[in-house]
């Protein structure tokens, strides 16, 4: 059993009254009103699979432990919603706030599915894009009627591509806009561009310390970026919020530096290692932030590396007519050090919110074939607060 996210209660409260300052006596006896809101029910929603993939649609309330704060707690509410639908039988089990987010149709209630799509154009040459933006669209082509798409790229700032929409041919017509542009790879060419200037300085000690200084003022601009980035999606966030039903984000990217210009500097120290302290900036902070938000607003990540499965020694845009004919292929380690680095930010969104990271793979249509999968076939699991002592 997959866990679809960690269980988290928030309770809000609000009290208002009249201001502390001498009133005439007539309004002085004025009833002072309060307002409290609360959240009742706690619902999770959590997939189940067997060991081929598979969804397991015959699980039962009692097959389930859900615990809160490391105790068990009773499962008031149960449902099992199969291809984004909430049959007759398991709509009188289902919480009330569960039933109110459906559309229903005869003795069915349909749970609509939104995808939040953010291209991140940074790391993906033009080839590498539309292999994985093809698959993509054909995901947005298994749509429901009342599911619901929003494409955003990113090219050094956010660009709106498409708004919240039903349509199936608005999204797809978007998506393919994107495959012909020739635009994007900023930190693709600025990666390139930087080795070239230090492989021009030669690797004698005497260059050592510019060679650093390149790749210093690399991580800064590049370190930029990628907050900027952190920044949109947060963003991003808020149009998902308020939504019926499944919220998905799907990050289509080439990955990002975890540790901007670390792996930058070890290539510019050479043969000379201890040169590289150049506290390269962390953006694991923000990143922190954007997955808890995620998390309160029950927003799921599924993210896709974009560069695919590599051959060993092979850069991931070969072949292509803007390809980054440069990097670090002279030195295996360092390859395989800077994929891990742009991959660790997808991993931890994903695994973080429940979600599923797509990495060292070239089948982009089985992949998001198991996210829509995921946003289709899962239990909720629903407990009144209130009962649990945990409302105030």
């Amino acid at each position: 059993m997959q866990p679809a996210r960690t269980a988290a209660a928030l309770i809000l409260s609000a009290a208002t009254a009249l201001a502390q300052q001498p009133v005439p006596q007539a309004a002085a006896q004025l009833p002072t009103f309060s307002e409290s809101v609360e959240v009742r029910v706690l619902n999770l929603d959590v997939d189940v699979s067997d060991s081929k993939g598979n969804p397991v649609t015959d699980l039962k309330r009692e097959d389930f432990v859900l615990k809160i704060g490391g105790k068990p707690v009773p499962i008031e509410y149960f449902s099992m919603i199969n291809e984004g639908t909430i049959h007759a039988p398991d709509l009188a089990t289902a919480a009330p706030d569960q039933i109110l987010d459906t559309y229903k149709k005869g003795d069915d209630a349909f749970v609509p599915r939104n995808f939040l799509v953010f291209v991140d154009l940074g790391y993906m040459p033009p080839g590498l894009r539309n292999r994985s933006l093809n698959a993509i669209r054909d995901l947005a082509t298994r749509l429901g009627p009342n599911d619901a798409m929003r494409v955003i790229v990113f090219n050094r700032l956010p660009t709106v591509l498409v708004d919240w929409t039903t349509s199936k041919d608005v999204v797809t017509t978007a998506l393919a806009d994107i495959e012909r542009q020739g635009v994007g790879m900023s930190r693709l060419q600025a990666q390139t561009q930087t080795i070239a200037q230090i492989d021009s300085m030669g690797q004698g000690r005497r260059n050592a310390s510019s060679r650093i200084q390149i790749a210093r003022q690399y991580g800064q601009e590049v370190g930029i970026e990628i907050q900027t980035m952190i920044q949109s999606m947060r963003d991003e966030l808020v149009t998902l919020t308020p939504l019926n039903g499944k919220r998905a984000f799907l990050f289509l990217s080439g990955g990002f530096e975890y540790q901007p210009g670390f792996v930058m500097a070890q290539y510019a120290a050479g043969n000379f290692p201890t040169l590289t302290n150049m506290n390269a900036r962390d953006i694991s902070t923000e990143l922190t932030k954007l997955i808890q938000r995620a998390n309160s607003d029950q927003i799921t990540f599924y993210t896709v590396d974009a560069t695919g499965l590599e051959a060993a020694g092979t850069a991931a845009s070969e072949g292509t007519p803007q390809a980054n004919q440069v990097g670090f292929e002279n030195r295996p380690s360092l390859t395989f050090q800077a994929r891990q680095d742009r991959q660790n930010g997808l991993s931890q969104m994903a695994v973080e919110t429940g979600g599923i990271a797509l990495l060292n793979t070239n089948d982009f249509q089985a992949g998001l074939s198991r996210v829509y999968q995921q946003v289709s076939t899962y239990y909720t699991l629903g407990v009144t607060l209130s009962k649990l002592g945990l409302t105030g």
